[in-house]
Parts: C-alpha cells; sequence; structure tokens
C-alpha cells in the first residue's frame, strides 16, 4: 500500500472510533505522556481537529508550571510555535484549527518537547499526517524530543519515509508506547 492509502486507511479508522473511545483513549494517551514532560520546561501541544487525539487533559496542569506553544500555520507550509498565554485570545485559523491570537514565537532550538498529532505510523517511527508537510519542516529546525501520538488503529506495517520526513523519537498510543530513540 503506498502513503495515500495508509492514510485514507488510518483516517477511516480513526473515523470509526465513537467519541467516548476518542475521549477516553485520549485520556490515556495523555495519561502516558506525563513522564515525558515532568523535565521539561517548554512543551509544543496541539489543538486537537477532526478526530484526532485531544490533549485538553494537559493543558490545565501543564500550564501551571509550564510554558505552553501551540502551533501557528504561515503560509508555504511553514509554522510557528506560539506561547499559549492562559489569559489569551483564541483565533480560529483557515483550517479552522485554534492558535494563540498573540503571536510570542518562541526558536525551535529552545523547545523541550513537541507532541505530534500523526494520521497514521508504525513500530520504526515514521509517521504521515496530513500531508503539507507542516511538522515535517518545523521539527527539522528543533533538538527537541519529539512524540507523535495517535490511536492504537492508525498503525500501518510499514510506512515508506520519503527524503523530508522527520521520525519521531517516541510514539504513544492508547495502548503502547514505542521508543525508537531517546534523547
Amino acid at each position: 500500500m503506498d502513503n495515500q492509502q495508509l492514510r485514507a486507511q488510518a483516517l477511516v479508522a480513526r473515523k470509526a472510533l465513537s467519541e467516548e473511545e476518542r475521549w477516553r483513549f485520549s485520556k490515556t494517551i495523555c495519561e502516558k505522556l506525563q513522564p515525558y514532560l515532568t523535565d521539561a520546561k517548554r512543551i509544543a501541544l496541539y489543538m486537537a481537529m477532526e478526530e484526532e487525539v485531544d490533549l485538553h487533559f494537559l493543558f490545565l496542569p501543564l500550564l501551571k508550571e509550564k510554558e505552553i506553544y501551540l502551533p501557528v500555520c504561515k503560509p508555504k507550509g511553514e509554522m510557528d510555535l506560539c506561547q499559549l498565554d492562559p489569559n489569551g485570545d483564541m483565533i480560529e485559523n483557515r483550517y479552522g484549527i485554534l492558535e494563540p491570537k498573540a503571536k510570542q514565537i518562541i526558536d525551535p532550538m529552545q523547545l523541550d518537547v513537541i507532541i505530534v498529532p500523526m494520521v497514521a505510523f508504525d513500530a520504526k517511527g515514521n509517521r504521515l499526517g496530513h500531508g503539507m508537510g507542516y511538522y515535517d519542516r518545523y521539527l527539522k529546525k528543533s533538538r527537541a524530543l519529539r512524540i507523535g501520538v495517535a490511536f492504537a488503529c492508525q498503525q500501518a506495517t510499514d510506512i515508506q519515509p520519503q527524503p523530508h520526513d522527520v521520525m519521531m523519537d517516541v510514539i504513544i498510543t492508547q495502548e503502547q508506547i514505542y521508543s525508537i530513540s531517546v534523547k
């Protein structure tokens, strides 16, 4: 199967999960993420779209002690990560995703951990996103620990990475943690 077929298959499997299953699995994934975030000071999360793993379970606990950054999409497939102000306003971008209104951009080299949404993944650390390359371009500029999150039903046997693809260091599902490399 090529990557487009794997992407389509994973999206169908993810969509087939009930809202209750996505909520419960997201909560479990957030719990499994906690140990990786303990020593981190600057953490990049994301606002879930469609049926992605929902990280909202992490926001309030982390905001008390950490700096949280969210993606802000720019033209030409580029993105910045901007600090989430606990009292700040959010705006909807052109994809319908909420992002910080105030654009306090962090240098990619200053981040400790980046949590990455995935459409599909394999046990070797390869991931497929939505195919626009936002995360791959950003991850190449950072030395942060890259943690991909997805539901177990999104796993593929083998993804053929492209030259521009960036592997994950860790992948977490509700069922398993795949430690590919620990920085």
